[in-house]
């Protein structure tokens, strides 16, 4: 079943067009990832910007003037699905509430992305109002200790205070009768904690969430990649994550185990086995205007301040980011300051690879039109 979380058939067909004759797209991008603000009030050990001793970025907030102008845009592009994430904390921008509601006015599916702790009862009542489609919680830990651990200089009581703000946020959609949000709670991967992963099925029936979702350690940077795990690590994890399933879904719970699994099964070095698609399907904007195709490419295509998305998305610079990334070879040899270890969009551009493999294409001269 296709859904608004899933490309539609229209969208696949234009997209299909492009790729096949060219380097153009005959589409938009079916996500936009926001980074809606580069504050955060935690110190995460894995946070290229927010770790203690990292260099940090100014502080800035993605206006909200900017966002009522793209939103427009967004939809004539046949963008479907916003996400809001964050180099730093969403829930500290100051018109977040007013943002999520503007993007459902606008039709889009909504994922908030966020450490929780901030989550409070006026927020989580705003939420419900205009209609949040999904609330994932990446929550480092499944005890109080390993929460002082992991985030280190917080303060450890934010642990219940998150759970705590999820139950609440629950519990006011049960009361509602909504489906909506979906709730789920999100745990990277690390050495020091794996074996307790198990105990995220408690807490993620306690706070009343739908899903739990796993992903491993993504060292950005360098940052961290001592606390990833070895090989007899990850096979000591395989039936730890395959008996998590199981105990989950019989309690109600989904989650993404299967697809973790595979991630581990791929590797690292995602980009040996096969090319990006990313520059075709997705756009991630900057606090600051800055346009990228991911989340870890540091190399901005483009910037919305005197740009549209669209003369951006087609230009000449994300044009040649298609052409380079799309033969592993190239992409390795472009010297690219991207961060693809256990990329986030493996799975993804696996199956667009197995899909797009076989489709004879012309790689075609960049057009310089926006250039």
């Amino acid at each position: 079943m296709v859904t608004k979380t899933s490309p539609s058939w229209p969208w696949r067909l234009r997209f299909l067009r492009g790729f096949a004759t060219g380097l153009r797209s005959a589409t938009g991008p079916h996500t936009a990832v926001f980074d809606l603000t580069t504050r955060c009030n935690l110190q995460c050990f894995a946070c290229p910007r927010h770790a203690p001793g990292a260099e940090r970025s100014p502080a800035q907030d993605f206006p909200w003037a900017e966002f009522q102008r793209l939103c427009p845009e967004l939809t004539d592009l046949g963008v479907a699905k916003l996400v809001f994430i964050g180099e730093g904390e969403p829930l500290l921008h100051p018109h977040l509430t007013d943002m999520v509601a503007l993007a459902k006015r606008s039709g889009f599916y909504l994922v908030l992305v966020t450490n929780g702790s901030l989550l409070d009862g006026e927020r989580a009542d705003a939420f419900l109002a205009a209609g949040l489609d999904e609330l994932r919680v990446s929550l480092w830990a499944s005890t109080p200790e390993e929460y002082a651990r992991n985030c280190a200089g917080n303060d450890p009581r934010l642990f219940a205070r998150v759970l705590a703000g999820v139950k609440h946020l629950g519990e006011r959609r049960r009361q509602g009768g909504r489906d909506r949000p979906h709730l789920t709670l999100h745990r990277p991967i690390e050495r020091e904690c794996f074996r307790g992963l198990p105990a995220m099925v408690g807490l993620a029936r306690e706070a009343g969430c739908d899903a739990l979702s796993f992903s491993p350690l993504k060292p950005i940077g360098g940052l961290c990649r001592e606390r990833g795990l070895d090989r007899d690590e990850e096979r000591e994890l395989l039936p730890i994550l395959r008996q998590l399933d199981a105990t989950a879904r019989a309690q109600g719970i989904t989650t993404n185990v299967p697809e973790t699994l595979e991630r581990y099964r791929i590797g690292e070095h995602v980009w040996q086995a096969f090319p990006c698609y990313m520059g075709w399907i997705d756009v991630r904007i900057r606090a600051n205007g800055d346009v990228m195709a991911c989340g870890t490419c540091r190399t901005a295509l483009g910037n919305l301040h005197g740009h549209s998305l669209w003369e951006i998305w087609n230009g000449a610079t994300w044009q040649r980011f298609r052409r380079v990334t799309q033969r592993c070879e190239d992409f390795e040899r472009a010297g690219l300051d991207c961060d693809c270890g256990f990329c986030c969009h493996a799975l993804t551009n696996a199956r667009m690879h197995r899909m797009l493999r076989w489709l004879p294409r012309r790689r075609g001269p960049v057009n310089r039109e926006h250039a």
